[in-house]
């Protein structure tokens, strides 16, 4: 396990990946809320049975392939989603 700075201010000691899974959520939460300029009703339930605690994806074999490193900002991935999607059902 990896100690590492949360969000929240606190670390926090998990495997790594499950805190880029969990803190990913949030920021989506934050920039689905501050794209629409409103707050979510958010009802946040324990663990069910079908959901999937952690992935592991390893992108590394595609990174030594092609040179590119992934690099994806989640604000700006909802906000063009948001605008797709209300573009979208206007039609």
């Amino acid at each position: 396990m990896t100690t590492t700075p949360s969000i929240y201010g606190a670390n926090t000691e998990m495997p790594f990946n499950e805190r880029m899974q969990i803190e990913t959520q949030v920021l989506s939460y934050a920039a689905t809320e501050a794209t629409l300029g409103i707050e979510a009703t958010k009802n946040m339930l324990e663990m069910q049975a079908d959901d999937v605690s952690a992935t592991r994806a390893d992108t590394g074999l595609l990174q030594d392939l092609t040179g590119i490193t992934a690099q994806v900002n989640v604000a700006s991935r909802v906000a063009r989603f948001v605008a797709w999607y209300q573009e979208y059902n206007q039609a």
